[in-house]
């Protein structure tokens, strides 16, 4: 069977049959398969690393109580409060 779509573009059922007939689940694809058919896009690409915790690049943690445009005065450090753990 050739897996190409008919010349105007559209999928026959023939060609859909055999894409159904030829797909086989087996070991770490039926796991896949599982994992993105129970789940949403926001679950499946999130990233464990990142939210499990700190990176260890920084010393002290920055405690955010709100925004204020400095607009590139070079003042951002003035709104920063030290958590030191």
């Amino acid at each position: 069977m050739s897996l190409c779509a008919e010349p105007g573009g559209e999928l026959s059922e023939g060609f859909l049959k055999g894409l159904r007939e030829g797909y086989e689940l087996k070991g770490k694809d039926e796991a896949l398969h599982n994992a993105v058919t129970n789940n949403g896009i926001n679950q499946l690409a999130l990233n464990r690393a990142v939210v499990a915790g700190e990176d260890g690049h920084f010393s002290h943690r920055v405690k955010i109580q709100g925004m204020t445009n400095q607009k590139a005065s070079g003042r951002c450090w003035m709104f920063a409060q030290c958590d030191p753990r």
